[in-house]
């Protein structure tokens, strides 16, 4: 027994148990929609997201100590850990704006803004129901302040830096990817017959970009409400679970940028 609990297959045996459920996933699982850069890939991403599931499935029958004994073993510096909510401060002195105010919260959370929702473009293509997204979810925001101290923002945060900018500057960025993405013509050729240098590399650079694009009308006549609807839960219901993990948990503020 004590050659079970050594440190060596304490780590050992976790990974051994990852790598073998990947390995069958990529042999054995039948290809899911996404081909580039090959389907091989999102087999092995579909069975991470299985063993993940499968984790969460497990912390539910546990109780909060427990899973805070788990997360101590994972990562001791989190017995030291306070909330995020007990030790900052949100909308203060929101009658006070000066630039070093305002560059200030240009951080890396600014730039999450920013490229998230130019990934969230990419997903939904479409200006108007993006808009709808960011603008309800800055009233989410007012509407669980009083349960989420970190919702709490000034007014010039929320509508200029928030709304306007960052989330603004990420929908036009990935709106324009969309419309290059729908004005290309795609004609895949074999890179074996390719037979310059620069023109094999740029096939190699080419297949992580997708085979095919479809446009999306979301607001059309013959297109289902419920669908709109569902995608506008969806990413509401996601966010407010992630803000509420980050109220609820004690994280380190050096570790915050890793649950972006």
């Amino acid at each position: 027994l004590k050659m079970l609990f050594s440190p060596h297959l304490i780590f050992t045996l976790p990974s051994k148990a990852i790598h073998i459920p990947d390995i069958i996933s990529l042999t054995d699982l039948i290809p899911g929609p996404f081909t580039r850069p090959h389907p091989a890939i999102w087999r092995i991403v579909f069975g991470l997201s299985v063993l993940y599931f499968l984790f969460l499935v497990f912390i539910i029958f546990l109780n909060w100590q427990q899973v805070k004994q788990l997360m101590y073993w994972l990562d001791p510096n989190l017995r030291y850990a306070k909330r995020e909510a007990d030790i900052m401060e949100y909308a203060v002195n929101c009658h006070v704006i000066t630039w070093e105010r305002i560059l200030s919260h240009f951080d890396i959370f600014a730039f999450s803004h920013f490229w998230g929702w130019g990934m969230k473009a990419l997903l939904i293509r479409s200006y108007g129901l993006c808009w709808t997204i960011s603008i309800t979810w800055e009233l989410t925001e007012l509407f669980f302040m009083h349960l989420l101290p970190n919702f709490a923002e000034c007014w010039w945060d929320q509508v200029i830096l928030d709304i306007l900018l960052c989330n603004g500057g990420g929908i036009w960025l990935g709106m324009t990817v969309c419309r290059f993405l729908e004005m290309r013509t795609y004609h895949w050729a074999s890179i074996k017959d390719i037979h310059t240098t620069t023109g094999k590399l740029k096939r190699a650079v080419l297949q992580f970009t997708p085979a095919s694009w479809t446009y999306v009308r979301w607001l059309d006549p013959k297109s289902s409400l419920q669908r709109v609807m569902g995608v506008y839960l969806f990413m509401i219901i996601w966010q407010v679970g992630f803000f509420y993990h980050l109220a609820v948990n004690p994280v380190l503020i050096s570790q915050r940028p890793s649950n972006l």
